[in-house]
């Protein structure tokens, strides 16, 4: 019946999908299936990427349950339209039928004349943050690099001193205010990152810039932000010490009464049910509308802890055990909030663009560390590929901080274009062919194949003046 209804016998995988995989849970249950459910989805998208290399085919996907084919739609169709590599459109590249109401299959029915990746391991860059490359503009960087040797600076372009950097004050230039764009981002560092703690240096010194050094990489993605910055005509530059101001929404309330119909009931009459737009409860005393105040970025955010219904129950009851009431540390006594199913409450914030200067103490030792432990890695942990010898790809340099003392700084990452292409993981990008069973194409066959003449390359850099 299968072969009958997509009529292509070249190529056949069967993954299975158990029941419900893809229907959210809640608890333990939704974190174990997210994991599974991530896990299939990526040996689908393998599958199909291998496909797409060898001629076609088909994969088999048992997911028991025909209702959720949406879902299984939503997660796996943005990254099939990064795999077609020309112009085509969607549908023809990939159908998608179901047979006995078991079986999505996909079928590959269209070949490109180029390796299909599945995963670039490279980034471009946008003014809302990073993007996936296309194809198409892979391609273009592989071949025109010797257009951008001459383009290319020898030393990574700074803009850190256009800007002025002044301890827990907003971070300003002579034109204009300091804001994030297609070549600069900001990142800020939290408190337990930091080698120093309050102005007492630490004796694991080297524990602790590898500390500073793994949040850099790793949770804040700078290996990402590099392989964005090197195809920018002027580089570009990530700075860390800088914090966004936020401030929370002003959450809309309507008064609903005095009873949420087999939730909550009001015994006190001086207190208040009140529902913002997105279903939200909060129980007040007194007849004013709920406002929740802005904060500037300095005041911690609030905690919040659980409370047993029998204490409040002079004010009101709670009849419902899939609610939970919660209240502020800061405010225990004239607002509680309703969550159902225990989540803490998280009031919205929205970002103001405004960037505040909180700095990071590093002495000199420490700074020349953390600049031999990111170029370290920037040689052993990335891939880098071109025509020729790259010297000085990016720096790590250190901006001195007004009224901060001798050690705050800020920290920016100086990132020049590059003649090549770099990827955040050394193995490079990803592309897989069926050989027989699925196999990685190796990074020389996926550059020949795309054209491109470039090779591995390691960086070099200069010696670093303390």
């Amino acid at each position: 019946m299968c072969n009958k209804l997509v009529n292509i016998p070249l190529q056949s995988r069967f993954i299975d999908m158990e029941r419900d995989l893809l229907a959210e849970t809640v608890g333990e249950q939704k974190f174990k299936n997210r994991e599974r459910r991530r896990k299939i989805i990526f040996q689908f998208l393998e599958n199909v990427n291998a496909l797409k290399n060898e001629g076609g085919g088909c994969v088999f996907v048992h997911a028991d349950n025909p209702h959720l084919l949406g879902l299984f739609d939503e997660q796996v169709d943005d990254k099939l339209k990064q795999m077609i590599t020309d112009d085509s459109f969607f549908h023809d590249n990939f159908e998608r039928h179901m047979s006995d109401k078991k079986h999505i299959i996909y079928r590959v029915v269209r070949i490109c004349p180029y390796l299909s990746t599945f995963s670039f391991n490279s980034k471009v860059s946008l003014n809302k943050g990073l993007d996936e490359p296309t194809h198409y503009q892979m391609r273009q960087l592989l071949n025109t690099v010797s257009n951008r040797a001459s383009k290319s600076s020898s030393a990574a372009t700074s803009t850190g001193t256009r800007f002025k950097f002044r301890l827990n004050e907003e971070v300003t230039t002579p034109m204009c205010v300091f804001s994030e764009d297609v070549s600069t981002q900001a990142k800020s560092i939290p408190l337990d990152k930091m080698p120093y703690r309050g102005g007492i240096q630490r004796q694991t010194a080297n524990a602790e810039i590898q500390q500073l050094a793994d949040y850099m990489w790793k949770q804040v993605s700078l290996p990402h932000y590099i392989t964005a910055f090197s195809k920018l005509k002027d580089g570009g530059s990530v700075y860390f010490g800088l914090k966004e101001k936020k401030t929370e929404v002003v959450q809309q309330w309507k008064y609903t009464g005095k009873e949420i119909k087999g939730v909550l009931k009001i015994v006190d009459e001086n207190w208040k049910i009140w529902e913002d737009k997105t279903n939200k409860y909060v129980v007040k005393k007194g007849t004013s509308v709920p406002e929740i105040p802005g904060r500037e970025y300095e005041q911690r955010p609030r905690k919040w802890e659980s409370v047993d219904p029998d204490t409040v129950k002079h004010l009101f009851s709670v009849s419902d055990p899939a609610w939970t009431v919660w209240k502020d540390e800061e405010d225990t006594k004239s607002v509680f909030y309703l969550a159902k199913e225990s989540d803490v409450p998280v009031l919205k914030e929205c970002k103001t663009g405004e960037f505040i200067c909180t700095g990071v103490c590093l002495s000199s030792d420490q700074q020349h560390a953390l600049r031999e432990e990111i170029l370290r890695r920037v040689q052993t942990e990335m891939l880098w590929l071109s025509k020729s010898r790259i010297q000085d790809p990016l720096d790590v340099l250190y901006r001195p901080v007004d009224n901060g003392g001798v050690d705050v700084c800020v920290i920016e990452v100086a990132v020049k274009m590059l003649d090549g292409i770099c990827f955040y993981d050394k193995d490079g990008p990803v592309a897989y062919r069926f050989k027989p069973g699925l196999e990685k194409v190796d990074i020389t066959k996926w550059v020949t194949n795309q054209k491109g003449t470039i090779i591995r390359q390691t960086p070099v850099f200069s010696s670093h003046r303390r």
